[in-house]
């Protein structure tokens, strides 16, 4: 019994690092977002209607890109709060849409899973989460349908549960498919070691070898795409202010033919 605990205490900790690493290579890009969100609507608010009055006193046409500032400017003015509200309320509506139906955040998570990046690492945490499961009820003694059940619960990734329900139901009925095993939605390596260990009949082993691979992986990826996406996110946000600015300056340029 200590060696299972010390099992679940240390899985705990190495999967709660992780994650901590994942939801924070993923907070800067919503932060990011936020900020250009926040400047582009004080932007529109405040500024393009001073430029509106000004413009308004020449008798000429404008550039588009400035006729849209104009336009998006005296939207939001007259619609902001509605906007807001509507904002508000589809944000609530999908929270209490998402917590009740199962078939929504199925269709949610399986769409997440599909994504290019976020997809390879939300997998890559669902391995993990799978190889730890299944060290740690394996070392208590149960048998592998059963600990193949319950490690499916600590994935919070629905599809992959019914995927691993279902390998589980086809072992309880005495038949090991490989077409059940390749329908789970797991690392390449993962579903290949978790073969090698049924075969050699040291499953506990390769669950651990193929944990330290996706931690290694894990930590790579989040480390590499994190450094990246803030010298990308910054210059993005850089683009997109100067680009409004740009806009808004456009016809001072040519102040002499709107006269």
């Amino acid at each position: 019994m200590g060696e299972v605990l010390q099992l679940l205490a240390d899985s705990d900790e190495r999967l709660g690092q992780i994650v901590q690493k994942a939801w924070g290579a993923a907070r800067y890009p919503m932060i990011i977002g936020g900020l250009s969100l926040l400047i582009m609507i004080g932007l529109l608010l405040g500024i393009v209607p001073q430029f509106e009055a000004l413009y308004g006193r020449f008798q000429a046409e404008l550039p588009a890109a400035t006729q849209g500032l104009l336009t998006l400017s005296r939207a939001l003015n007259q619609w902001g709060g509605q906007l807001i509200a509507l904002a508000l309320l589809t944000c609530v509506a999908s929270r209490v849409a998402y917590s009740r139906f199962k078939s929504l955040r199925f269709i949610w998570h399986r769409t997440m899973n599909r994504l290019p990046v976020i997809g390879t690492v939300r997998l890559q945490l669902a391995g993990l989460a799978f190889s730890e499961g299944m060290q740690l009820y394996l070392a208590a003694g149960l048998a592998l349908p059963e600990a193949l059940r319950y490690t499916a619960v600590l994935i919070e990734n629905p599809p992959i549960q019914v995927q691993i329900d279902a390998l589980a139901r086809g072992i309880d009925q005495g038949r090991s498919d490989q077409r059940d095993l390749d329908r789970v939605l797991l690392p390449d390596d993962t579903i290949h070691l978790w073969q090698l260990g049924l075969d050699a009949g040291g499953l506990p082993r390769y669950l651990k070898m193929n944990s330290r691979h996706l931690e290694s992986q894990l930590d790579q990826r989040l480390t590499h795409l994190t450094s990246l996406l803030e010298p990308l996110l910054m210059a993005m946000l850089g683009l997109l202010v100067g680009g409004f600015m740009l806009a808004l300056y456009q016809p001072m340029f040519t102040m002499g033919a709107l006269s």
